[in-house]
């Protein structure tokens, strides 16, 4: 009886094993956006989107030459730590905040963790992108301390050049480019802190100076 029992055995494992097989693959992959075809930031675009750090818009385009605003960015960033820890998903969740946009939820998290953030509905400068990212690494520094960190940690290599002047705190930045911010982020910051309230002693030394915007 045993010896009759073994194939069918082998063949319900073999099944169970194909079916987790393609589960996984179908969970892995998602459909690449209607606008991201030839575009130089495709493959950043889709690290993002198999993360689940963009999700893109409802007509299923990304429009990766729009210029991001603040509330994009942050959304994006969170949803970076996110992908690393799913249990910011709950501490999210509970967040509170006195209104009920879309954006209300990760603005009042960046208020409660000291990031140093700009007017609700603006647009995101370069400054911004890079006071946020070292905020969330539990650094208060100044906008050009904050540079000056993307820089060393090849995070950016600036706009012009890689100095604090030719990062160029004080230009927009798209999309497309909000997202190569978070994938070179990536494998430098492992989780999300709270900033300190005071200048942080540990901010890096300035190799150049930023010209204001």
């Amino acid at each position: 009886m045993n010896n009759h029992l073994k194939p069918i055995g082998a063949i319900l494992i073999i099944s169970i094993c194909l079916i987790f097989t393609h589960t996984n693959s179908t969970a892995e992959t998602k459909k690449e956006f209607s606008d991201m075809e030839g575009h130089w930031a495709q493959n950043a675009v889709n690290w993002a989107s198999n993360l689940n750090i963009v999700t893109g818009y409802p007509q299923g385009d990304f429009r990766p030459n729009n210029s991001v605003s603040q509330s994009e960015f942050l959304t994006m960033m969170v949803n970076m730590f996110v992908s690393k820890d799913p249990s910011l998903k709950t501490a999210l969740d509970k967040v509170n905040p006195p209104d009920k946009e879309w954006d209300a939820k990760v603005f009042q998290l960046a208020n409660d963790n000291n990031w140093t953030i700009g007017e609700r509905g603006s647009l995101a400068s370069r400054g911004r992108v890079a006071y946020l990212l070292v905020n969330s690494q539990g650094l208060n520094c100044t906008l050009n301390e904050s540079v000056q960190s993307l820089l060393s940690d090849n995070i950016s290599k600036g706009k012009i050049d890689a100095t604090v002047d030719g990062y160029r705190s004080g230009d927009t930045l798209t999309r497309a480019e909000a997202v190569t911010f978070l994938q070179n982020a990536y494998s430098k910051y492992s989780k999300m802190v709270r900033a300190e309230t005071g200048h942080s002693t540990s901010c890096p030394r300035l190799v150049s100076t930023v010209t204001p915007p």
